[in-house]
């Protein structure tokens, strides 16, 4: 019997409408050996391919160091190559080996894969999702299961998250056996170089379908904008935000997930090779390097790159810093956010629920906490309200506990009331410092739960609060209550960003779970 097509894993990334071949290829890459396919296909395309010399592994001299002998001859060596062809009137790139790292990332068609793969994969026989939190600081996970299960199985919010890959099994095994999805398409599949254009077409028209909606209904919570003025015009929003200073709802994160055991660091544009990472990106940082953010344009934000070393890669990998920006700005009753290069408006009845879970959450009236002074450091304001206090509250901002192992420490809370509040301050000077102020007050609630992280709390307290940790505690007696420190005038809640909106709402429903009530309370400047 004859055999049938070897399995191939393919790479494939669909190209921007309009865009040409030369434009889809770096030009920072170096010479790549050129061919023209093959006449007589139904596609047409060029491939692109490139071999490295070989050469010493970078740990190499280290390792030498302790070595008696020599360590004889070792050497790297590999190959990469790049198809870019047309089927079905698109342009399509497909990547092997480091072959990927020579596509101009602004020319590929974002979310191609993940579509396909939600409308191609059973939906229960999902194996791994990784998501993107829609948060105060954008976070990245990736989640796994050891058996193929549906997306129930993998903890999504679907308040929060936006889907950024899945993994499964297609209902149609004829199209792959297993597909990942991303902005590329990843896919085994069982073919000879003939069907490849074919095999792009199929995936094309997988992306085109809304199939997708019928299962998941709520991966649109985030609308990808397709208006052109509309784009346009929040795009110069941002340039004359960014020109003014660091926005306060706009932050810098690569486009994907890191991989921290290869990530070495970033450059930012114009920074040579050679001089010291950076291990985050900053948007105070990057604007500080700027001899005039005035002159930015939205050319530059799309022209200049950072670069990510990694350990193991000698060609940084590189993203624009239009695509690493997240910024959100509201217009009307409309929310949009910018999100890896592309603009979002958030769904109304989306924005409405989050909206309707923080109106739940009430204001800690019955608190009697000092105003802040204009200029005031949080710590010298916490400082100042335990020691206005008449013994109501102890100071434990700062006094952290280790819990957890290795290093981990958690703070048990900035002022402690002896009415059984745990109180965390936070000055609400940009929308990413009040992620943090709700994570510390969940993650200091979960671990009070624990017997000893509470032991290890009443260490930190004096004999007037002790009593208040002592023994079982009753956990619907405490309340986690977040202060914030701000300028604005009126209800605290209309002066919050979306996303720390969403992140509060989130927050308080967990303390809830717990057991915990859960209040608000606003702290004016004066």
């Amino acid at each position: 019997m004859a055999r049938g097509p070897k399995k191939q894993r393919l790479n494939i990334f669909l190209i921007k409408p309009g865009v040409g071949i030369d434009q889809v290829v770096r030009d920072d890459v170096g010479p790549l050996d050129r061919r023209a396919i093959r006449k007589g296909l139904n596609f047409s395309g060029i491939i692109f391919t490139k071999g490295t010399p070989a050469n010493p592994p970078s740990w190499t001299r280290f390792v030498q160091q302790g070595a008696e002998e020599a360590l004889g001859l070792l050497f790297n060596q590999s190959a990469s190559g790049l198809i870019i062809l047309t089927a079905a009137g698109r342009m399509f790139a497909i990547a092997f080996g480091f072959g990927r790292h020579w596509i101009e990332e602004a020319q590929i068609v974002r979310r191609f894969g993940m579509i396909v793969s939600l409308n191609v994969v059973h939906p229960d026989r999902i194996r791994s999702v990784d998501r993107e939190e829609f948060d105060t600081i954008q976070r990245k996970t990736r989640s796994q299961t050891s058996i193929s299960s549906n997306i129930d199985s993998f903890g999504l919010n679907i308040q929060r998250d936006l889907v950024r890959s899945v993994t499964g099994q297609p209902e149609d095994t004829s199209f792959a056996a297993h597909v990942t999805g991303a902005d590329n398409l990843i896919m085994s599949v069982a073919l000879t170089f003939e069907q490849l254009g074919d095999k792009c077409a199929q995936a094309l028209g997988y992306f085109s379908s809304n199939r997708y909606r019928d299962r998941y209904a709520w991966i649109d919570n985030f609308n990808r904008l397709a208006d052109p003025v509309k784009v346009a015009e929040l795009d110069a929003r941002l340039v004359e935000e960014i020109r003014t200073g660091a926005p306060e709802n706009a932050y810098l994160t690569p486009p994907d997930t890191l991989d921290t055991q290869e990530h070495r660091g970033f450059l930012y544009p114009r920074e040579r090779k050679g001089v010291e990472l950076h291990p985050d990106l900053r948007m105070e940082e990057w604007l500080s390097a700027i001899d005039d953010p005035r002159a930015i344009t939205l050319e530059y934000l799309r022209r200049w790159k950072f670069r990510e070393f990694t350990v193991s890669e000698e060609i940084p990998r590189q993203f624009t810093v239009y695509d690493a920006i997240i910024y959100e700005v509201t217009q009307g009753t409309k929310l949009y956010v910018l999100s890896f290069g592309e603009w979002f408006e958030i769904a109304q009845d989306h924005v409405a629920t989050v909206n309707g879970q923080v109106a739940q959450i009430r204001e800690h009236s019955e608190l009697n906490m000092i105003d802040a002074r204009s200029g005031e450091t949080e710590g010298e304001y916490n400082r100042r309200a335990a020691a206005s206090s008449n013994g109501e509250f102890v100071l434990l901002d700062a006094k952290s506990v280790a819990y957890g192992g290795g290093r981990s420490s958690i703070e048990i809370c900035d002022l402690l009331s002896l009415q059984r509040v745990f109180i965390h301050v936070k000055a609400k000077t940009k929308s990413a410092t009040l992620s943090h102020l709700f994570a510390q007050g969940l993650n200091s609630a979960q671990a009070f739960r624990d017997h000893s992280f509470r032991q290890l709390a009443i260490a930190k307290c004096p004999n007037s609060h002790q009593a208040l940790l002592s023994g079982e505690p009753r956990i619907d007696e405490f309340t986690v209550t977040y202060a914030i420190i701000t300028h604005a005038r009126g209800n605290l809640r209309d002066a919050l960003p979306f996303f720390s909106k969403q992140s509060l709402a989130n927050a308080a429903q967990l303390l809830r779970n717990m057991g915990y009530q859960v209040r608000l309370k606003k702290i004016a400047v004066i």
